[in-house]
């Protein structure tokens, strides 16, 4: 996908777990990639993972089609528009 930045591997410490710190951590990750000139962000995440799927619903993701080839269909794609708003404030 071209202007697209994926976010990978997102970890986030038990202790900070339940704290708004993944939602500051990811819309971080907007801000710099929108001052990186992308237009949008993906990931890919296992249809298993209800706590991360809330969280990207929450934070506008929706189903966009396949941007990687894998073998499992459980994975799902999602994808969010980046705009000038993204790029104004870090949390």
């Amino acid at each position: 996908m071209t202007g697209s930045c994926e976010i990978k591997r997102l970890f986030i410490q038990p202790t900070l777990r339940g704290k708004d710190a993944s939602q500051v951590l990811i819309r971080n990750l907007f801000k710099k990639a929108r001052m990186q000139g992308y237009d949008q962000a993906v990931l890919s995440t296992w249809q298993s993972n209800v706590t991360g799927l809330a969280l990207y619903k929450a934070l506008g993701f929706l189903p966009v089609p396949s941007f990687k080839t894998h073998p499992n269909p459980e994975l799902i794609f999602l994808g969010r528009h980046l705009s000038a708003a993204d790029a104004q404030t870090l949390s």
